[in-house]
C-alpha cells in the first residue's frame, strides 16, 4: 500500500510537468478514498481553477479503472522564485511570509496549542534526499515528518504493534490546513521539531475494505472516508493539528490538521479511540 505522502509526491510531479519549477504552499481538502498498491498504474489529473493562476483542483485515479479515485485535494502553487520570496503570499518578502504563518497560528485555536502548548514534541533532522531540486523541503518529506510525529506519538513502533495486535489501527481520513513556508531557509542538517495537539472527537466516517495480493499472498487494507452527516456517540476519530519549527529560532516552516479515524483491524469497523492511546499521545484519560 502506497504511503500518503507519495501521493504528493505525485501530485508535485504532476505540476512540475504543467508549469515547471513551482512549490506547493497550500493543501486542503486533501482526502483519501482508495488505497493505490504496487503495480497500481495511477493518472493525475490537475485543473487550473477559473480566474486564478496559482489554485488548482487535483485527483489521483487508476488508469484502468478511472472511477477508482484514491485522492483529491485543493492545491495552491507559486513559482520557486515567487514562493521563496513571498512565502506564497503576495508583496512584503519573507517578513510576510512571518507574518502571514503568525497570523495562520494564531487563528486556528488547534495550532495554537500546538504551538504554545504542545502534547507532543518530536526532534527531526532534514536529510539531502528530503530537499527537492530548488533546494527546498520537499512536499512528500514534510508530511514524512508529520506521520513520524504522530506515530512517535501514539508510542512508537512497539506500541503501535501491540495496538494492532489488540484490534486497534488508525487509518488517516483526511488532511487539510496544509501550509509550507519556503521562504524559511532550510539546508541539510538542519534542526527541526514537530509539534503536536490531539483531541479525540465523533464523526461518521463510512471505513471501505480493498482486497489486495502481494504476490501469492491475499490480504485486506482499510481506508477511512470522513463524512459530514451526523456525529457518532463515541470518541471514534483522532484529530492532529502538528506544526513544524525550527528548533533554534522557533520560525514555523509548515502545519497541518490530520484527522485519523479509529478502527478494529480485523473487521474494519469503526471503534472508540483507546484509552492506553490517548494517554500516549498526553490528552490523559477521560474524566
Amino acid at each position: 500500500m502506497m504511503y500518503h505522502s507519495n501521493y504528493l509526491l505525485f501530485l508535485s510531479r504532476a505540476l512540475y510537468s504543467l508549469l515547471g519549477r513551482h512549490v506547493i504552499v497550500q493543501l486542503d481538502s486533501f482526502r483519501f478514498k482508495a488505497s493505490a498498491r504496487l503495480g497500481h498504474d495511477v493518472m493525475v489529473d490537475v485543473t487550473r481553477a477559473p480566474d486564478t493562476s496559482s489554485s488548482f483542483s487535483a485527483s489521483i485515479r487508476e488508469s484502468e479503472a478511472p472511477h477508482t479515485t484514491f485522492i483529491t485535494a485543493s492545491i495552491v502553487a507559486y513559482p520557486v522564485d515567487e514562493g521563496r520570496r513571498e512565502g506564497g503570499r503576495g508583496g512584503g518578502g519573507e517578513d510576510r511570509a512571518h507574518q502571514w504563518s503568525a497570523q495562520a497560528i494564531s487563528d486556528d485555536a488547534g495550532l495554537r496549542e500546538a504551538v504554545e502548548a504542545p502534547d507532543k514534541v518530536m526532534d527531526v533532522k532534514v536529510w539531502l534526499d528530503e530537499l527537492d531540486v530548488n533546494g527546498l523541503l520537499a512536499p512528500h518529506a514534510l508530511l514524512s515528518m508529520f506521520e513520524r510525529g504522530r506515530s512517535d506519538a501514539l508510542g512508537g513502533p512497539d506500541r503501535l504493534e501491540a495496538l494492532m495486535a489488540e484490534g486497534f489501527m488508525f487509518v488517516v481520513a483526511r488532511l487539510d490546513g496544509y501550509r509550507f513556508y519556503p521562504s524559511i531557509p532550510i539546508k541539510e542538517g538542519a534542526a527541526l521539531q514537530v509539534l503536536g495537539k490531539f483531541r479525540a472527537k465523533s464523526d461518521a466516517i463510512v471505513v471501505c475494505q480493498q482486497p489486495m495480493r502481494f504476490g501469492n499472498k491475499a490480504f485486506r487494507s482499510w481506508h477511512a472516508r470522513l463524512e459530514t452527516t451526523a456525529p457518532r456517540a463515541i470518541e471514534n476519530l483522532l484529530v492532529a493539528s502538528q506544526v513544524l519549527i525550527t528548533k533554534d529560532t522557533k520560525e514555523v516552516v509548515a502545519h497541518t490538521l490530520v484527522t485519523l479515524a479509529c478502527i478494529n483491524a480485523t473487521t474494519g469497523k469503526m471503534q472508540a479511540v483507546p484509552s492506553k492511546a490517548k494517554e500516549s499521545m498526553g490528552m490523559g484519560l477521560p474524566v
